[in-house]
């Protein structure tokens, strides 16, 4: 599949769920609605996140590369904007379930950043023959 079949599923993808993000957000009294409603909430807002910072990401990321390796830069945008959006999300749920705190909030976003940079570092090379540890 080409890139732009990608970019426009994405695309649609979160312009469904945006419509279904702001139809619950408009029709659903938090007080009073069940645990159903509230998944459909939470997950069309991750939906909603995924779709729109992974393609700000995805653009800016081809700005800065000087629109070189453009599929290349498809797949960090994706990881990224995942987990800034499980980020996000989780933050929203602890704080609606009233358990949110500053130092939850602190490891949530410290745990999310080492994540992302075990990603980026990249595969550890292999040495050729005996490790340096060894005897």
């Amino acid at each position: 599949m080409s890139l732009r079949y990608y970019i426009f599923l994405l695309f649609c993808a979160t312009s469904i769920a945006l419509f279904l993000f702001l139809l619950i957000l408009f029709t659903v009294d938090p007080n009073t609605a069940d645990i159903l409603q509230k998944i459909f909430f939470f997950s069309s807002l991750f939906i909603v996140l995924f779709g729109t910072i992974s393609l700000v990401i995805f653009y800016l990321r081809i700005l800065i590369s000087n629109r070189e390796l453009i599929f290349a830069n498809l797949k960090p945008a994706l990881r990224q904007a995942f987990l800034l959006s499980c980020g996000i999300v989780v933050l929203l749920l602890l704080n609606f379930l009233n358990v949110l705190s500053i130092w939850e909030a602190t490891i949530l976003i410290t745990a999310t950043l080492l994540f992302e940079l075990y990603f980026r570092r990249g595969p550890i090379p292999k040495t050729k023959g005996r490790s340096r540890w060894q005897l």
